[in-house]
């Protein structure tokens, strides 16, 4: 099939590269101006269905997670309060994108060896803007401009992958809304060796928590530059959530943007990131007073809510997928998990339109019941962290989402 994928971040690979194995023809558009996104710089979990998703579709063998061994809690004086065992594993957006662009469409790039397979069957175009959409009964159609260009291409199915503002859910339905609910994330990474020594031994091999009220803040360790593993060459990831009524001066740029939802990496305003690290000095224990007022580059997010009522709209022809369907809190360190699992669903029941067909209503139950349970786990964890006296050690666990559903594909060969 003619396969449309809007959206090239990792949903959109994740769903591209697993249709693309299927001998499907798959053309993602994405909006980022250039051809391959620069420097995220943040840290997220790969849990299981990444990891299963990268042993059955990565031709790289690029190693690509951090393991921790213990998770630990410390007080306001930079005490340890409680320790336990983890199974975490950590990576870097940077990382896994570079890998999977080199298996969509055979980018060269310094964080693995280029498959055998390159970019046959694909295309990735970017500064792809899509302004409409018409589905009929065999075929949908996506307008776009790219380069002041208007522009149209015809496929067999629309993949919306376009996060969580999603253009194409927009266009399919106005009433599902993103709503912010109380809170911002920052984020930052150190490197290792800009780290005292006091610090290696409170942060190394370990996810480091602190709490209190209004305030999570976590920290783990992360690949590097060009996907570094060894000690003294990674990174040092941080996470700091923060409550605001109103983050509208949060979210205003250092040009005087306002942003929706989040501003970028070099772009937080001199006079925010300062009285954040003011506040920092007096709220947080002394290790990650250092990490913060190490951070050179930080940025942050507002964190919402957003919840699709469907995943296929159009008799299949139109399916929402990541963040597009589903916007999980960053507490449940699920939501790269969730992209990747739509990719192996999809991989499964999406061998043929007639296959499609049949499939669909089964994974719409599948996928919806994963969504369900990310958006509800998320908003328990964010409550119990921000606006509740969060129990260290209790039974609510920040971390991967967990659910009694069966959500494994087969590991057998392609």
């Amino acid at each position: 099939m003619n396969i449309i994928v809007v959206g090239g971040s990792l949903a959109g690979l994740f769903v591209g590269l697993s249709l693309k194995r299927l001998g499907h023809y798959v053309h993602i558009l994405e909006r980022n101006s250039l051809p391959l996104f620069q420097g995220n710089g943040a840290g997220i979990f790969a849990g299981e269905e990444t990891r299963l998703f990268m042993k059955k579709f990565d031709r790289s063998e690029r190693d690509l997670t951090i393991s921790p061994t213990f998770l630990h809690y410390l007080d306001v004086y930079g005490n340890e309060i409680h320790r336990e065992n983890t199974d975490h594993q950590a990576t870097s957006w940077d990382l896994l994108y570079h890998i999977l662009r080199a298996n969509f469409d055979g980018i060269k790039n310094a964080y693995c060896q280029l498959p055998d397979d390159t970019g046959e069957k694909v295309a990735y175009d970017y500064d792809a803007n899509v302004t409409n959409m018409e589905v009929d009964d065999d075929s949908v159609t996506i307008f776009y401009e790219q380069k002041n260009e208007k522009k149209s291409i015809k496929g067999d199915i629309l993949i919306a992958a376009d996060g969580a503002s999603s253009r194409i859910r927009t266009l399919i339905d106005l009433t599902i809304e993103r709503n912010y609910v109380g809170y911002v994330v920052w984020r930052g990474t150190v490197p290792e060796s800009d780290i005292s020594e006091s610090l290696t031994s409170t942060f190394i091999d370990g996810v480091t928590f602190f709490h209190a009220s209004g305030i999570q803040f976590a920290c783990y360790t992360i690949p590097g530059q060009n996907g570094a593993l060894d000690q003294g060459l990674r990174l040092i990831n941080w996470v700091w959530y923060c409550n605001y009524a109103d983050p509208s001066e949060i979210l205003t740029d250092c040009h005087g943007r306002k942003h929706h939802w989040t501003v970028p990496r070099g772009k937080v305003a001199h006079k925010v990131w300062e009285d954040l690290k003011q506040y920092a000095n007096s709220n947080l224990p002394p290790q990650f007073i250092e990490l913060v007022n190490a951070t050179q580059v930080p940025f942050v997010q507002a964190v919402s809510d957003v919840l699709a009522t469907q995943a296929c709209y159009y008799n299949g022809r139109v399916v929402l997928v990541g963040d597009a369907l589903a916007g999980f809190r960053p507490h449940t360190a699920s939501a790269t998990s969730q992209a990747a699992f739509h990719g192996l669903q999809l991989w499964d029941k999406m061998q043929s339109w007639s296959d499609w067909l049949k499939n669909r209503s089964s994974y719409e139950e599948i996928v919806m019941k994963f969504a369900r349970q990310g958006v509800e786990h998320g908003q328990k964890l964010g409550h119990a962290s921000q606006f509740e006296d969060y129990e260290v050690g209790g039974k609510i666990k920040m971390g991967y989402m967990t659910t009694n559903e069966d959500r494994s594909v087969s590991e057998g060969s392609e």
